[in-house]
């Protein structure tokens, strides 16, 4: 390409060219630009500016040809893998890079726009031009990746390929790594691996199962077949022990539930509980029966129990109130988010709320202190709580100011019951000075005062002081105060 001159390149884009390295690096990630001030950002000194340039989605030949010059910068290795990373190179681009430098990065064979007719040719030459079993198996598996080549040509590549690997090894590669796959193609490439499988009398690898199963356009009617053809033991092994992959949203069939209820629900604990966890995760609105609910409400693991209570097949039965108890009783490990499901779903009740009030765990009770529902008297115990934490929530919660005053009072009471625990311990240290003949002589009437010292030291006073210092008693004399308290009080007033 002829050196761009600075005169060529339009009035509004002038000053940032001719800007340091930060100016023109933030030019070249722009989008829209210009060809002719993409072409002059292609002939730039500076390595940040061209790696920026062979990141854009609309390069030209005549442009990538220009960043692959290698005089260009002093290392150009970097530079070329960028351009072999770009996947929005035309399919000229994908040729001419092949040609000049080989296979620098196979990742280059996933690029959408190569052409599909050439595709095949493509890949099957440069595996050809490998000796390395790994860079063979790279090349196999960005091949495989491209998601815009279209399903058909995918599928033929197999079969042309299927001598460098085994082909339900291909297969799994293809179903794992392109999310492009149609489920029609997901099920023939199935069947077809199927067959060929049969006819070794050789089982079907565990990963090239999770593969097809776990792959988001994979239908559910599929996934069920799949299940329900597995031997008892591959039942055990896959979701027993949590080795099988399938797609989150699935709904499994009453008959896939009945099968795992029957074949992973007996055995260690870390089988039935990850079979329980699969079937009430995936399970839909199956109506289970009673001896499948019992199972499942018998595996005392909050994600269980949640799944049942998300899918409503626990709704109005008695068996509802035992899933969120389970849950309740699990405190300890439940998100936020899961709490947040059961306080919106009117699981949590009033009971549960008042039991939680006193967790041990301060996240629990901070739960309990933002929920609508809380009673106030555990409000008013969460709003003076010693964790701040909770305090700041029980105060945020909406029902606050219903207890507000009387947390300040409590508050206060206890503030008051401190100061008058330092009064008496100061006075319980001058009653003998008080009682001495010299102060009675000196000073008229100080004796009414050393009398007042005297009741402030008392051990009548402290006990007076230890009763109002512990709520539930001050509460009690809010309502009535026994007689010897209030002559106590009568003489000190």
């Amino acid at each position: 390409m002829d050196k761009i001159q600075i005169k060529q390149i339009p009035a509004e884009y002038l000053s940032r060219v001719k800007g340091n390295v930060s100016d023109r690096v933030g030019l070249a990630s722009k989008a829209e630009l210009p060809e002719i001030v993409v072409s002059r950002l292609a002939q730039d000194r500076s390595p940040s500016v061209l790696m920026e340039v062979a990141s854009r989605n609309d390069l030209t030949l005549e442009q990538v040809k220009t960043l692959n010059e290698p005089s260009r910068i002093v290392s150009m290795y970097d530079l070329r893998r960028r351009l072999f990373r770009n996947h929005d190179l035309s399919h000229e681009c994908v040729k001419y890079l092949i040609a000049e430098e080989g296979l620098v990065e196979s990742t280059i064979l996933a690029n959408p726009n190569i052409k599909a007719k050439e595709f095949i040719g493509i890949v099957k030459e440069q595996i050809e031009l490998e000796r390395s079993r790994y860079s063979v198996d790279r090349i196999i598996k960005s091949a495989l990746s491209n998601r815009g080549i279209g399903n058909t040509i995918l599928i033929a590549l197999l079969e042309h390929i299927k001598s460098e690997h085994q082909y339900e090894t291909l297969v799994e590669i293809l179903v794992t790594h392109n999310e492009s796959l149609t489920p029609r193609s997901i099920e023939w490439l199935w069947k077809q691996t199927n067959t060929r499988m049969k006819k070794k009398v050789l089982g079907i690898p565990t990963k090239l199962i999770s593969g097809v199963t776990a792959h988001r356009n994979c239908s559910d009617e599929l996934i069920n077949k799949i299940v329900l053809g597995l031997e008892p033991e591959y039942i055990v092994d896959l979701f027993g022990y949590a080795r099988m992959s399938i797609r989150e949203n699935y709904v499994a069939s009453r008959e896939v539930v009945e099968l795992l209820a029957s074949q992973g629900m007996t055995g260690p604990d870390q089988v039935i509980k990850n079979t329980s966890i699969f079937i009430a995760n995936h399970m839909g609105v199956v109506e289970l029966t009673d001896r499948i609910t019992q199972q499942l409400i018998s595996v005392r693991n909050k994600e269980v129990q949640l799944a049942l209570l998300k899918n409503g097949v626990l709704a109005g039965t008695s068996h509802e109130r035992e899933a969120v108890d389970i849950m309740v009783s699990d405190s300890d490990e439940l998100e936020r988010e899961e709490w947040k499901y059961l306080e919106d779903s009117n699981l949590i009740t009033e009971d549960h709320l008042v039991a939680l009030a006193s967790h041990r765990s301060w996240r629990v009770r901070q739960s309990v202190a933002e929920s609508t529902r809380v009673p106030l008297a555990q409000l008013e115990v969460l709003a003076d709580d010693d964790d701040s934490d909770v305090v700041r929530s029980a105060t945020q919660n909406g029902r606050y100011h219903l207890v507000k005053h009387s947390v300040e009072y409590q508050r206060r009471a206890e503030s008051n019951c401190e100061e008058m625990k330092r009064i008496h311990r100061g006075c319980s240290g001058v009653v003998a000075a008080i009682n001495a003949d010299t102060y009675a002589k000196d000073y008229t009437g100080f004796s009414e005062f050393g009398k007042a010292i005297e009741l402030l030291a008392s051990p009548e006073f402290s006990t007076f002081i230890e009763t109002f210092s512990h709520k539930d008693r001050r509460e009690l004399m809010k309502d009535g105060i026994d007689l010897d308290t209030l002559n106590l009080l009568s003489q000190f007033f």
